[in-house]
């Protein structure tokens, strides 16, 4: 299996998504999400900043979202961990 390469923005957006400490036990955990709103205020992106990571982790299969209209225009509602994210970022960290 090919090693997926993330970039330490995208090493941000996982972590944010994991519920608890980062590790492979996240393995089919529904609860494993975060939502852009939160995201833009935890790492103090833009945007342009969330959706630009969200759409490059979704390429790469890691996270898959919901999308809804709200303030900030249409935007993905919650990002959710696939079983390839937490494995990506536990191989980017070691773990």
């Amino acid at each position: 299996m090919t090693k997926i390469i993330i970039t330490e923005k995208e090493s941000k957006l996982l972590e944010l998504c994991f519920n608890g400490e980062p590790s492979r036990d996240q393995h089919g955990d529904n609860f494993s999400e975060v939502g852009p709103i939160e995201i833009m205020e935890i790492l103090n992106w833009t945007k342009e900043q969330v959706g630009g990571v969200i759409s490059s982790l979704e390429k790469k299969n890691l996270v898959y979202s919901e999308p809804e209209c709200n303030k900030y225009g249409y935007v993905p509602a919650t990002v959710w961990l696939t079983e390839e994210g937490i494995d990506a970022y536990c191989d980017h960290h070691n773990l």
